[in-house]
């Protein structure tokens, strides 16, 4: 959910952890 919050912000401000936490979920999913 903080990607989604980071990524609607102006500017994005995702984070290289947030990205890799996420592909972490949609290796392991």
């Amino acid at each position: 959910m903080d990607y989604a919050e980071a990524m609607s912000r102006t500017p994005p401000t995702v984070t290289d952890e947030m990205s890799a936490r996420l592909l972490e979920v949609f290796i392991q999913g």
